[in-house]
This record gives structure tokens, C-alpha cells and sequence, in this order.
């Protein structure tokens, strides 16, 4: 996908980030169990970022404005993405939100597929499993 990047500052392109470990999490504003993974996404974006790990935000059926209101709200430092037509959410086959989903630097999908809430040890387990070299 290519998406535009929620703080304007043009879009974002999973090809761009081939040779990278990537963790997609789909959310929304007004998405409880997001509020609640939000800042155990940032802390893995903290720790793993140095090591060609990439985490990105996929806001779906939201107000770009609320959007960006919980960006600021928990901080995150991580590319937060506006999906604005919900095009990835048939596309990745999503069932509700939030989602996790882990890329390796292949562009494959590996490891597990995470409906709701993401855990710190899903995140690391699955983040290791996508930076394996193939």
C-alpha cells in the first residue's frame, strides 16, 4: 500500500520499507483496545527502530482530525498513515480493530496475525521472526 501520511507530510509506501522489518497495526481513534496498545507500540517502536525495524499506524474508518488528536494524545513517534477510502481493510482481509500484522524485509507477511490488542512479547517474538534473513 501507499498511504498518506497522517501529519500531511506526503504518504508512506510498504515498498518503500523493503529491507526493513515492518509491524502494521490497523486502529482508529474511538477504538478502546487501541487506546490501550498505543503506548505498548511506542515503547516497541523506542526499543527496536535502531535495528531496521519499522512501525507504522494504519488509521481506518476515523476523522483525520481525531486521528491526529490521538497521535498527540499518546504520543507516538512512530508513521501514523490515513487510509481515508478503507482500502486495507478488504485488502488484509481485517475482521475489527485494532490488528497487527509483521513484515520482513522481504515484503512477505510472517509470524502471527493479531486480532485486538498486541502484546509487548507478540511484538518482540514476531518482530524477531521478521527480521530473519532468508
Amino acid at each position: 500500500f501507499s498511504l498518506d501520511r497522517l501529519d500531511g507530510q506526503g504518504t508512506l509506501s510498504l515498498a518503500d520499507l523493503r529491507g526493513k522489518a515492518v509491524v502494521v497495526n490497523f486502529w482508529a481513534s474511538w477504538c478502546a483496545p487501541c487506546k490501550d496498545e498505543a503506548p505498548t507500540l511506542e515503547t516497541a517502536w523506542q526499543k527496536w527502530r535502531d535495528q531496521d525495524v519499522v512501525v507504522v499506524g494504519v488509521d481506518l474508518q476515523d476523522l483525520s482530525s481525531d486521528a491526529r488528536r490521538f497521535v498527540e494524545r499518546y504520543e507516538l513517534t512512530y508513521p501514523a498513515l490515513r487510509d481515508k477510502h478503507n482500502w486495507t481493510w478488504g485488502r488484509y482481509g481485517l475482521s475489527g480493530l485494532p490488528e497487527t500484522w509483521f513484515v520482513d524485509r522481504e515484503g512477505r507477511l510472517v509470524g502471527e496475525h493479531v486480532e485486538g490488542p498486541v502484546t509487548a512479547e507478540e511484538l518482540d517474538r514476531n518482530i524477531r521472526i521478521a527480521l530473519r534473513r532468508a
